[in-house]
């Protein structure tokens, strides 16, 4: 499932308050968060919210190309259903893990990303072809474009890869050479 994110404004209750003054502020954050909270439930912006997760699933699921999103921390939150039938795996294994504990490294980015290279997410869009094995056995010829994105308006930042399974186009193409 695809992460709800709320930002909310609330200060640190550590800063500058120490003994009674430390106590009150905690105090003061907790009634700030359950005012926040009471008001998302109680005024339906929580259902609001799923509903629109689940309207932009809808939307990612009728798309052709294999889609996957992680943040920053590389925890999988997005995967439709052409991804799903590109690489084999179902969004109940992919969901919510470490993409290099999904993918290995050499699996689905073959060391080609910049989380793989250890210099964190790619700050520009970038694009690779790279042979990923299923779980099944068989071998799939993929180009994976790998899109840096913010997240929220907190500024969060992930990356969208997009994957096409380009295996029946090179193997024409082979056909092709070899039959001239």
């Amino acid at each position: 499932e695809v992460p709800l994110r709320l930002h909310w404004s609330i200060p640190d209750p550590t800063v500058g308050n120490e003994g009674a003054g430390l106590e009150a502020a905690c105090r003061t954050t907790r009634d700030l968060l359950r005012e926040h909270v009471t008001a998302l439930l109680g005024h339906g912006y929580l259902g609001a919210l799923a509903r629109e997760r689940d309207r932009q699933a809808r939307l990612l699921d009728s798309l052709d190309e294999g889609i996957l999103v992680h943040a920053a921390f590389r925890r999988v939150y997005q995967f439709n259903r052409s991804a799903e039938r590109i690489t084999g795996l179902s969004r109940e294994a992919v969901l919510g893990r470490d993409c290099h504990g999904v993918f290995p490294p050499d699996g689905l980015c073959g060391q080609q990303c910049a989380s793989c290279r250890g210099t964190g997410l790619p700050q520009e869009r970038c694009e690779y072809t790279t042979t990923f094995t299923r779980p099944d056995g068989a071998e799939r010829r993929l180009r994976v474009t790998l899109n840096p994105v913010v997240l929220d308006d907190a500024g969060a930042q992930g990356v969208i890869a997009s994957l096409r399974d380009d295996t029946e186009v090179d193997e024409l193409r082979q056909r092709l050479r070899t039959s001239r």
